[in-house]
């Protein structure tokens, strides 16, 4: 028997039953518990909680807006209390990196290492979709669905 928390009101709503209906065919009994949001967040922050859903959004395309909060040893946002220090090591190594290569891979390495000890389990995100005339031109997006429009203009 499991207790999965999650946030009143839909999408988390229904995010947390489809969730409940796979644990339960892989036999678990779920409970879902619903709370509003600062309840909710009290309860996180107390480590009271045993499965949680929890949606999170980067302010801008780097992998550390998800991996430095959520992971890091000690962090305020990490509501899994999870705590490792070769994560810490690896995530402290690629804020120092030089190149923009090396960075990525330390947080591929990261990542894997929070992925063999930590059951997470990315649900979904969200979708941008954007239109434009046709005489827009030098748009390009980043893999947030954001751009910079200084480079934009307008064809003639």
């Amino acid at each position: 028997k499991v207790s999965l928390a999650f946030t009143k009101g839909d999408p988390e709503a229904a995010a947390a039953q489809a969730v409940a209906r796979f644990l339960s065919a892989a036999g678990l009994h779920v409970d879902l518990k619903g709370y509003s949001f600062p309840p909710y967040l009290k309860l996180l922050q107390q480590g009271k909680q045993q499965l949680f859903r929890l949606g999170w959004i980067a302010e801008y395309p780097s992998p550390d807006v998800f991996l430095d909060p959520l992971f890091t040893s000690g962090s305020p946002d990490n509501h899994s209390a999870f705590s490792s220090p070769e994560v810490d090591r690896l995530l402290e190594q690629a804020h120092a990196a030089g190149s923009p290569g090396k960075r990525q891979h330390l947080y591929v390495e990261a990542e894997r290492t929070i992925l063999k000890s930590l059951p997470v389990i990315p649900i979904g995100s969200f979708v941008s979709r954007w239109a434009a005339r046709p005489n827009v031109e030098d748009i390009h997006f980043d893999v947030m669905g954001g751009f910079d429009a200084t480079n934009v203009f307008l064809a003639k």
